[in-house]
C-alpha cells in the first residue's frame, strides 16, 4: 500500500502461514493507520527469507536489492521493518542489510545457531528445513548489531510467559540500540494481547518515532 504524501516505507515480514500474528486483512486495520507505505512480504516456503524471496530474485542479496528498489520507486527515504514470529528474524536480518532506522521484533528469534536452538527445544521441522537450505543464515544476529556500526533501533516485544519466546528475546538483551518489552502473556503470539490491551498502535507509532 503506498501513500505518495509520506516518506516512509514500512516493509512487513509475514511469519508462519503468511499472517502478522493475525491474518494481514485483519492487522491492516492497525498498519494501515500508520503514516507510512507498507509493503507485506511473505515466503511461501516457509523459510523465513533465508533463501531470499522467489518474487525478488534467487537469493538474500536480490531479495536485499529489491526491497532497496521497492522503497526507491515509492521515494522512501526511511525503511522500517516489522515481523512476526519466523519474520520477526527477517525483520531483523533484512533491516541491518536495509539500513533501516529500527526494527519492531514480535516474537522474532534473534540467534538461529544450532546450537543455541538446541539448547531451547527439540528442533522442529520447519528448522531443520531451514538450517539444511541456508545454513548460512542460521546466525546469532547478536554479534552482527553489535559489529555494525549505525545498527537499527530494534523493539523486540515477547511473551514473558513463553520461555523459548524469552530466552531468544533475552540473547540479543544489552546492546545500546535494543529495547526488549516483556508481555505478561503465555503463548507465543504477541499480537493478539497487544492489540488487546490497547498497546500494538502505540507500539507501532513509537516505532515510526525512531530517528
Amino acid at each position: 500500500m503506498r501513500r505518495p504524501d509520506c516518506s516512509d516505507v514500512m516493509l512487513c515480514f509475514c511469519g508462519a502461514n503468511g499472517t502478522l500474528g493475525l491474518p494481514i486483512n485483519f492487522i491492516h486495520q492497525w498498519l494501515g493507520r500508520l503514516p507510512a507505505s507498507l509493503v507485506y512480504i511473505k515466503d511461501f516456503r516457509d523459510l523465513s527469507g533465508g533463501c531470499g524471496f522467489p518474487t525478488l530474485g534467487p537469493d538474500r542479496s536480490s531479495a536485499v536489492a529489491g526491497l532497496r528498489r521497492i522503497a526507491d520507486d515509492i521515494n522512501a527515504r526511511r525503511i522500517f521493518t516489522l515481523g512476526s514470529s519466523l519474520g520477526g528474524f527477517a525483520a531483523l536480518y533484512y533491516g541491518l542489510a536495509l539500513d533501516a532506522v529500527a526494527v519492531l521484533s514480535l516474537a522474532g528469534a534473534t540467534d538461529l545457531t544450532r546450537d543455541f536452538v538446541e539448547t531451547v527445544g527439540p528442533l522442529q521441522k520447519r528448522y531443520l528445513n531451514l538450517y539444511k537450505q541456508a545454513p548460512d543464515y542460521t546466525v546469532n544476529l547478536r554479534d552482527w548489531y553489535a559489529a555494525a556500526p549505525r545498527p537499527p533501533h530494534v523493539l523486540l516485544a515477547y511473551s514473558a510467559g513463553n520461555p523459548r519466546d524469552r530466552w531468544q528475546a533475552e540473547r540479543i538483551a544489552g546492546l545500546a540500540d535494543v529495547e526488549l518489552l516483556a508481555v505478561e502473556y503465555p503463548e507465543h503470539n504477541v499480537v493478539d494481547p497487544l492489540i488487546r490491551q490497547g498497546k500494538f498502535l502505540p507500539l507501532l507509532h513509537r516505532l515510526l518515532s525512531k530517528e
